[in-house]
């Protein structure tokens, strides 16, 4: 038997020994010489940009920049396009959360329901805010882009809160609205 016949041999044998041993040893060459990898690491993204141009650029545009800088309304649009890529994911996140903590679902949705009656004054028009609802889904399926109902001034915003009423209702994306969150702008 040649001794390359039975080093493989015996790493068949002890792979889990092997494992454990290579994981340390790499724990330990990190820890030593940090900056050495880091240069490994921008070597391994030179080489991956190198190989897939487009999906590099592309990920540098949305990503980096964003993480460098820091701003919170960029970070805010990094989470929306996320969401926006992993909707069905999310969403079937969701309703197993919401499976498994009914209390919790039915009490948000509960001071939801409050808020937009205790902001719903007797003279809104009710059939033109129903109108609008019925535009946003219209508006949704005829251009395959999911679209919400905003509330210009928000009902529970930070400072002041809006009514539910006609004129204080904006269709915009989704996309849009999970960026304003519960701020006052217009789009």
């Amino acid at each position: 038997m040649t001794r390359n016949e039975y080093l493989a041999e015996w790493r068949l044998k002890n792979k889990e020994k092997l494992r454990t041993y290579q994981k340390e040893y790499m724990r330990k060459r990190r820890a030593d010489n940090p900056e050495r990898e880091r240069e490994s690491g921008r070597k391994l993204a030179a080489s991956r940009r190198a190989a897939n141009p487009d999906k590099a650029r592309k990920y540098d545009r949305e990503y980096y920049q964003i993480r460098k800088n820091k701003d919170p309304e960029k970070i805010k649009l990094k989470a929306a396009i996320q969401r926006d890529r992993h909707r069905l994911k999310i969403r079937e996140v969701a309703k197993k959360w919401a499976k498994l903590n009914k209390g919790k679902k039915n009490h948000e949705t509960a001071k939801r329901r409050a808020a937009i009656i205790m902001a719903m004054p007797k003279w809104a028009d009710k059939e033109k805010i129903r109108m609008i609802y019925e535009d946003c889904s219209r508006i949704t399926l005829e251009t395959g882009i999911q679209h919400h109902v905003d509330h210009i001034e928000p009902l529970r915003g930070e400072k002041t809160c809006g009514l539910h009423v006609e004129y204080n209702l904006q269709i915009i994306t989704a996309t849009a609205n999970q960026i304003k969150s519960n701020k006052l702008a217009v789009f």
